[in-house]
């Protein structure tokens, strides 16, 4: 008689003879204890998951490997399908809802959809279950909608539908799905929808999220009719737009009259009106381009337009893109300019490596002749001499042009770039109280004024010795000797040193008005830097440059250092209220970390500065005043 033991080793070497090996229809206890046969341990497992609930109503493959003393993957293998066993359910890997708890949700789910919506989400975390378990809860006869995100039980889709029904029926105009019902998803009620119009009672079609009814498109085409009609033409791109399918088709049912050009259709009567304009225009300025006044015509939509005019109108012809009469001299004119100032420009260009050449007699007959067919060698040798002198004039003029344009040019950025802006940072150290910082603000001006008016004299420099070979040099140079001292005086009269070498270098120095609009200007690029800036100390003092400025002719150039003292300067000027001095000491408190500052303070600095500009009024906190200020 075999023993336990020997059974194990019989399996298990039948397990691994032959291959590949039949299936075992038998499993070995984790136990220990015995075997278990396939076709048992299935009905167990059926048994366990039909058998009566816990108090949670579910188990897991975990559970039942447990139970039986089996591997779970086993289990898993086993598990019956829906086919064999009814009324149970899986979620995740290995949780089982027993066949107790699934008509029990089966029963919830169908109590909760005969009151309209279910949330698939809600639902399944209320009840601890998949989306995929959830549409096996449905009713077998359940002729809702199943959505993504929610359930809709048969009376709710009635009812929408039946709303859809009475909203849609005498719709005018496109309606957005979502004003049906804001409580239903847009694919269901594009369900409902689409249902409605299979059903016939309602006309039109789905386009996105809208239902657009057919009484609006019918109005729509109606309308295209009228402004093809009125306006002379339309875009194939609005008739596609306003959803008619075939264009061609469609104007030539409604407008058989209309012709195609390129993108757009054109009726006789704007035909007629072009050629009308067409020779006008030929009559009072020798050409015209044939294009439609308000640009609403493509280029191939007007190069077509162009052939059917001339078609019509022998008398005119084309040139260069252009239709034009045989009065030609104006046309022509304007050509030799441009072709001069063109010639002016490239040799320009080119003057560094070649002398600029004079236009030829020999150019001008190539230019006049080139394309004009009408043009006869007669008529081209007279137009030839007449226009000459003008095209060598209007040359000579263009190049001077650019010559001057290039001095000034230089000239102005000189000026306003280093000049006026010294200028103006000179009066804002002239007018500070305090000695010691006035001292040391002139010290930090007079750097800045040698670093960049020794690049600003050569740039200037280098362009004058290449446009005006004639330039006087020696006041620039008396102005780069100025600048050059490293000697020990003080720095406030090195600064008038320079600011007399500059007086003397520009003769036609801005007049005051130019002078206050360039202080205004760099007071505005003060303010956008306090507007703008969430760095205290830049705010702080980018506020008290602008108050300095305000009582001032000029605008000083200082650094963060200058806080303390141009605070001290302002306090000791009265010229700003208590209110405001203590402001600004808690900005200068909050800088250095020492307290924070509202957003209400912070508004009140960034007030200052546009007060100061000129924009706006300055916040005060409540029960507060302006001071000395103004």
């Amino acid at each position: 008689m075999l023993t336990t033991t020997d059974t194990k080793q019989l399996f298990r070497l039948l397990a691994n003879v032959s291959s590949p090996p039949p299936p075992c229809p038998y499993f070995e206890l984790l136990s220990g204890t015995g075997i278990l046969t396939e076709s048992r341990a299935r009905i167990e497992i059926a048994q366990l998951i039909t058998g009566p609930s816990g108090p949670s109503g579910r188990t897991s493959t975990f559970a039942i490997a447990s139970e039986l003393s089996i591997d779970p993957l086993v289990v898993d293998r086993l598990l019956p399908t829906t086919a064999e066993l009814t009324g149970w359910g899986r979620v995740g890997a290995s949780t089982i809802i027993k066949t107790g708890e699934f008509e029990s949700l089966k029963l919830q789910l169908k109590d909760e959809l005969s009151k309209g919506v279910v949330s698939t989400v809600d639902f399944c975390r209320r009840t601890r279950i998949d989306a995929e378990l959830l549409r096996r809860l449905l009713p077998a006869d359940h002729e809702g909608w199943l959505g993504a995100e929610s359930v809709y039980g048969k009376g709710y889709y009635e009812d929408v539908k039946a709303l859809a029904s009475a909203r849609l029926v005498d719709a005018q105009v496109p309606v957005e799905l979502v004003s049906l019902d804001s409580v239903a998803s847009v694919p269901f009620l594009r369900k409902v929808v689409a249902d409605v119009l299979r059903e016939g009672v309602v006309k039109g079609t789905l386009e996105g999220e809208k239902f657009v009814p057919d009484a609006y498109v019918q109005s729509r085409h109606t309308a295209l009719v009228d402004e093809l009609q009125k306006d002379g033409l339309i875009s194939v791109k609005t008739l596609l737009k306003e959803r008619a399918v075939d264009p061609e088709a469609f104007v030539k049912k409604h407008v058989p009259e209309a012709v195609l050009l390129a993108s757009h259709f054109v009726t006789p009567a704007f035909i007629s009106q072009m050629e009308s304009t067409t020779l006008k225009f030929v009559k009072t300025n020798g050409w015209s381009d044939t294009k439609d006044s308000e640009k609403r015509l493509e280029v191939e939509d007007e190069k077509r337009l162009r052939q059917i005019v001339l078609k019509d109108l022998p008398e005119l012809c084309e040139v260069a893109g252009v239709v034009v009469s045989k009065d030609l001299e104006t046309g022509l004119q304007a050509r030799c300019r441009s072709f001069a100032r063109e010639k002016a420009d490239i040799a320009w260009r080119r003057r560094s490596k070649e002398k600029p050449a004079a236009i030829k007699r020999q150019e001008l007959t190539q230019l006049l002749g080139s394309g004009q067919s009408l043009i006869s060698p007669a008529v081209l040798s007279h137009f030839t001499n007449s226009l000459l002198p003008y095209a060598v004039s209007q040359f000579n003029d263009r190049y001077e042009q650019m010559r001057q344009a290039v001095l000034a040019s230089a000239k102005a950025i000189f000026i306003n770039k280093y000049h006026v802006r010294f200028y103006i940072h000179l009066k804002g150290v002239e007018g500070i109280k305090d000695p010691s910082l006035k001292s040391r603000l002139a010290g930090d001006l007079l750097q800045y004024a040698r670093d960049s008016g020794i690049t600003a004299v050569e740039k200037l420099e280098t362009v004058l010795i290449v446009e005006d070979p004639n330039v006087n040099l020696q006041l620039l140079n008396d102005l780069r000797g100025v600048l050059q001292q490293t000697g020990a005086g003080k720095p406030e009269n090195c600064l008038k040193d320079i600011q007399r070498a500059l007086r003397n270098l520009e003769a036609d120095f801005p007049v005051e008005d130019v002078l206050a609009k360039k202080k205004a200007n760099m007071m505005e690029e003060i303010n956008s830097h306090l507007q703008n800036s969430k760095d205290l100390s830049l705010a702080l003092l980018s506020t008290l440059l602008l108050i300095l400025a305000t009582k001032s002719e000029g605008v000083l150039k200082a650094t963060g250092k200058y806080v303390p003292k141009l605070l001290k300067e302002v306090q000791g000027t009265g010229i700003v209220s208590d209110q405001h001095l203590a402001l600004m000491n808690r900005v200068k408190a909050a800088a250095l970390g020492k307290s924070d500052l509202s957003g209400d303070e912070i508004a009140q600095l960034r007030s200052i500065g546009m007060r100061c500009v000129g924009v706006g009024t300055i916040r005060y906190p409540a029960g507060q005043t302006a001071g000395s200020y103004a």
